[in-house]
């Protein structure tokens, strides 16, 4: 979802071994997505049921091959539901076929881009950051995308357990030695100064997800 560095190695999932692993079925479909063999839609059917039958708004940061957003489009089946899914390189050869989906080429780094779309889609029921898991670039999104989310709704960040990744952190971490752990746990220290009405902090053999839920905020 970003630019890299030339010591980096790319963040894009776009190996066939791992693409075949990553193809899996959830509801009796086929979706390219590792979201499935991660174990993640358990924890996504149980915390979003709320919203599966209604009409929703939700932006996803980081599309891959597009298959993620044809699983939400599934996963909210309302006709009115709209799937936004972000990405700084988008599937060429992956084009929605449902026209309730729309793709956007954005970097996760482009403040001013995230908040043209934010408003011109939003706001958002559900936001999802599966992008490039970088300190850097996930903080800028939430800090940009969080007030676009409506209250009762969800900011969700995947995968943040590569902070816990020491030799990865040249990849994954900042300059300044924050981690995608230190993000999360700032996300959680910031209340009761922001929005947030509660929190899921889910950790588990290949699974890492953080659900934010915004309203008002928690108070002993």
């Amino acid at each position: 979802m970003s630019e890299k560095t030339n010591d980096q190695k790319p963040l894009r999932k776009d190996t066939e071994g791992l693409l075949a692993h990553s193809t899996m079925v959830w509801n009796e479909k086929i979706y390219q997505t590792d979201k499935i063999a991660n174990g993640f839609m358990p924890d996504y059917e149980r915390i979003l049921a709320p919203f599966r039958q209604q009409a929703v708004r939700v932006l996803e940061i980081g599309v891959f091959k597009g298959g993620s957003c044809k699983l939400w489009s599934d996963f909210f089946s309302h006709p009115q539901s709209r799937i936004i899914g972000l990405d700084l390189v988008l599937p060429g050869d992956a084009a929605p076929t449902d026209p309730r989906i729309t793709l956007k080429q954005c970097d996760q780094n482009d403040a001013v881009c995230l908040r043209e779309i934010a408003e011109r889609f939003g706001p958002f029921d559900v936001v999802i950051d599966d992008g490039a898991h970088r300190f850097d670039e996930t903080r800028n999104c939430y800090q940009v995308l969080f007030e676009h989310v409506n209250s009762g709704g969800y900011y969700i960040i995947e995968d943040w357990g590569v902070g816990y990744w020491k030799n990865q952190q040249h990849i994954y971490g900042s300059a300044n030695g924050n981690t995608m752990v230190t993000l999360i746990t700032s996300i959680m220290h910031s209340i009761p100064n922001v929005p947030i009405a509660g929190y899921q902090i889910i950790l588990d053999t290949h699974k890492c997800l953080a659900f934010f839920r915004k309203g008002i905020p928690w108070q002993s």
